[in-house]
């Protein structure tokens, strides 16, 4: 079988290999070159023989399906390298590479939650406190965002603030936190 890696005639076909191939080649750079050849070569040829296997006639679907089966790049690389792997001199990077990269999503995963909360306050508290919930300019130059004393300050948005937030809590609770749990890619 043909291991290299194909060329689509589907755009979104082509823009999913690549980024699913990119955030592999990534994570396998710590690795010796011919143990890196060998891992991309294997799961080339699996996502191939999975793209046979899929009855769709839509190859992006197709694509797709395979993959989110195999799970994102990370999760999946973790599973596939071995002890073997773990023993050469450059796993030490492999595994600070890896830590930092989850303690770095796992940070800016609470911090997408928390300023999602502190959103959905902001929304929920402007019909109750309308002359101090919002986004001020104060008097002496600052802004400020949240529950303030409004006197001599400038509020922008108004209302508008709500839908606004809302808007961000959606953005940080669920776009947010599903780019960072899919690999990154």
């Amino acid at each position: 079988m043909n291991t290299t890696d194909p060329q689509f005639d589907d755009p979104v076909a082509r823009q999913t290999w690549a980024a699913y191939f990119r955030a592999v080649d990534r994570l396998l750079r710590p690795l010796a070159a011919g143990r890196r050849a060998e891992i991309r070569e294997e799961l080339v040829a699996h996502v191939l023989d999975g793209l046979d296997a899929e009855p769709d006639d839509n190859v992006a679907g197709r694509l797709e399906k395979v993959l989110v089966r195999l799970g994102p790049p990370a999760t999946y690389l973790d599973r596939v390298v071995g002890e073997s792997d773990l023993a050469e001199p450059r796993s030490t990077a492999w595994r600070i590479r890896r830590g930092a990269s989850a303690l770095g999503r796992t940070f800016l995963l609470g911090a997408s939650y928390l300023f999602g909360f502190m959103a959905l306050m902001m929304a929920l508290a402007k019909p109750f406190y309308p002359d101090n919930v919002g986004i001020f300019r104060m008097a002496s130059g600052w802004w400020v965002a949240g529950y303030a004393d409004s006197e001599g300050a400038q509020e922008f948005l108004g209302f508008w603030l709500i839908p606004l937030m809302l808007a961000l809590v959606v953005l940080l609770w669920v776009v947010v936190p599903r780019r960072l749990t899919n690999g990154g890619s």
